[in-house]
């Protein structure tokens, strides 16, 4: 976990983008006509790009001015802008943006927009890259696998896969795609290789959870025990603090009681903590209220089934 090791926030954020595992494999997407790296093609682009990181965590002064001038705060976006700068960086010896945010027509119906459109120096390759940050719960509905859902109970990873495999990394290779690659000069040869940048976290149940450092999700009930039993700080884990383990605890903020925690808990609230024993992050989880696994299923079902 190179990112640990990174002292300035946005950096280890970015570290952390790059370095972290995907949350599934290339068998998993069935998708083979996109590159879906594996934990160990990150750790090598991290490994490659570690020199200029190291820079840049020493003197993190024009990321911050890239950052201070972001309008979306949104969490989605603010990962859009952390690999934009590095992408887009004069001295990014792998890579060069060539195009970004491009929003591809049909007849006046928008099919989708491009994230990032990059050449690789050395060999001219195209990349279409797709970045998608998720965070999912597991729960199980009708089977012996764990089926991965988002807090807000309106998303799924099989959702978002087959978003992410049947319409936005061929978009490209889509009619309208290949109209405008070639008013942009490329040829038939020159056919961007779409690219999966999928990150995140994904929360187990806190029952089949071995090591206490693995993201967990945990109703009221369990949280109550299991805080019982780890005398931890905990603290609201903001949204735009998801990516990177902290290294220290939020100094804005004080440590919240476990039993205050739970008596504000409304029946299908979700919140994000983090909890730290001797001044470090040991437990990253969800807490659901009683009524969220319940209005949960529906959505759950219809997904397994479409």
């Amino acid at each position: 976990m190179p990112w640990r090791s990174y002292q300035h926030p946005a950096v280890r954020d970015l570290v952390w983008l790059i370095a972290s595992p995907p949350l599934i494999t290339a068998e998993q997407a069935n998708d083979a006509a996109s590159y879906w790296p594996c934990a160990d093609d990150y750790l090598a682009l991290y490994t490659r790009h570690e020199s200029w990181l190291r820079r840049l965590d020493a003197a993190p002064q024009p990321l911050d001015m890239a950052l201070s001038q972001a309008r979306d705060l949104r969490l989605g976006r603010y990962a859009e802008d952390l690999l934009h700068f590095w992408l887009s960086a004069p001295d990014n010896e792998e890579f060069e943006v060539v195009a970004e945010h491009v929003a591809l027509r049909n007849n006046g119906i928008t099919l989708g927009e491009l994230d990032f459109l990059v050449r690789e120096r050395a060999t001219g390759q195209l990349w279409h890259i797709e970045l998608a940050l998720k965070f999912y719960l597991g729960t199980f509905i009708n089977s012996a696998e764990l089926a991965w859902f988002g807090p807000n109970r309106n998303d799924s990873l099989a959702r978002k896969i087959a978003h992410l495999r049947d319409k936005q990394l061929p978009l490209l290779s889509s009619p309208p795609g290949l109209v405008w690659l070639a008013a942009q000069g490329w040829t038939s040869e020159d056919q961007p290789r779409p690219w999966a940048w999928l990150k995140g976290r994904l929360f187990q149940p806190q029952t089949l959870v071995t090591d206490r450092h693995q993201a967990q999700w945990f109703t009221v009930p369990e949280f109550q025990r299991y805080a019982e039993n780890h005398p931890y700080h905990w603290y609201l884990l903001e949204k735009k603090h998801w990516l990177a383990p902290h290294l220290s605890t939020p100094e804005q903020h004080q440590a919240l009681k476990p039993e205050i925690l739970i008596a504000n808990f409304l029946g299908d609230e979700v919140q994000a903590l983090i909890g730290y024993h001797d001044g470090n992050e040991v437990v990253r989880c969800f807490v659901v209220g009683a009524n969220w696994h319940s209005r949960t299923c529906p959505l759950m079902i219809n997904n397994a089934t479409a």
